[in-house]
C-alpha cells in the first residue's frame, strides 16, 4: 500500500471513459487498493508501478519520484500470471470479471514473474 501522504495524477488516454475512469480512481482510493509490481532490486519501500481493476479494466500508475506520486493510465502490455490472478481477485470483488477476462484477452500479455 503507498504511504497516506502520496499523491495520484493521471495521464489520459484517448477517449472520455478513461478520463472518467482517472477521475474516479484519483479521488476513490486508487492507490490504497492498488497491487505493487515487483520490485525487482529495488530498495526503499516504495514500489514503482501500482496496479489495479476499475470496472473491468486494469490500470497501472507509475512513479519517477520515488513512491511521492504516481502517475495512471489504463494498461496495456506484459504482467505476470500471479499479479493477474492478484487483479481477477479484485475484478471478483468487483463483480466485474466477464469484462477484466476482455481486457486480459485483448491487452494484457502474460510474461515473467512477480512476488507480492
Amino acid at each position: 500500500m503507498a504511504g497516506s501522504s502520496t499523491r495520484f495524477f493521471c495521464r489520459y488516454d484517448k477517449g472520455r471513459p478513461a478520463q472518467e475512469a482517472c477521475r474516479h480512481q484519483a479521488s476513490s482510493g486508487y492507490l490504497e487498493n492498488s497491487v505493487a509490481g515487483s520490485a525487482g532490486d529495488r530498495r526503499g519501500g516504495y514500489s514503482k508501478h501500482r496496479y489495479v481493476v476499475h470496472e473491468g479494466a486494469i490500470y497501472g500508475a507509475a512513479t519517477s519520484d520515488r513512491g511521492q506520486t504516481y502517475h495512471g493510465y489504463p494498461y496495456r502490455g506484459k504482467l505476470a500470471k500471479a499479479l493477474i490472478d492478484r487483479l481477477r481477485e479484485q475484478a471478483v470483488e468487483q463483480s466485474c470479471e466477464e469484462g477484466f477476462e476482455q481486457w486480459v484477452k485483448n491487452h494484457i500479455t502474460v510474461h515473467g514473474s512477480w512476488k507480492p
